[in-house]
């Protein structure tokens, strides 16, 4: 795990598939308060967004980049895309609020493929979002629950040793042989 920056940050090589050379610069300390309650916005303190991305660079590229330059890797990392499209926007999880500072420290401002990357705290989204979200996922979760349920079958008709009587009403004639008995 990568626990200590050194005084000045290496240019790392050109990475396979990245194209051209990959450059680290020091970002500047961050100032804000994760989880703060002065009316700012709630962030995720073990959560990060990764805007920026070059198109190009697939997930395991920048996977591989992470681990080059030593950083903890997230325990849970998705690409976002927009109607099938990739936009240049990630999600990544640690296990640690340490493991996310250090990856934000390293990665914000990181150049790649000449872009520079802007890596933050993902925000809470507002508690009415939150609630209508959740309240979907229950909904839906009742309907598959409904979908799934085994379907009761209705209980067996009494049968008589007659073969017609099974199909006729009580007090409903019995026609045998195009007659009525």
């Amino acid at each position: 795990m990568w626990t200590e920056t050194p005084p000045t940050l290496p240019t790392v090589t050109p990475l396979s598939g990245m194209g051209g050379g990959v450059s680290l610069g020091a970002s500047p300390m961050r100032t804000e308060t994760v989880g703060s309650d002065m009316g700012e916005e709630e962030l995720i303190p073990t959560a990060i967004v990764i805007k920026n991305i070059p198109f190009a660079v697939k997930k395991e590229q920048l996977v591989q980049l992470m681990t080059e330059v030593n950083l903890p890797l997230p325990y849970a990392f998705n690409y976002h895309f927009d109607n099938g499209v990739f936009r240049g926007l990630a999600f990544a999880n640690f296990t640690t609020a340490e493991e996310t500072a250090a990856v934000i420290d390293i990665l914000n401002g990181f150049e790649l493929q000449g872009r520079k990357l802007r890596v933050e705290y993902k925000k809470m989204l507002p508690i009415q979002e939150r609630e209508r979200i959740e309240r979907e996922k229950r909904e839906r979760r009742g309907q598959l629950e409904e979908q799934h349920r085994p379907v009761q079958q209705p209980p067996p008709l009494a049968t008589s040793p007659t073969p017609g009587s099974s199909r006729t009403k009580p007090g409903q004639p019995i026609i045998s042989g195009g007659g009525v008995m």
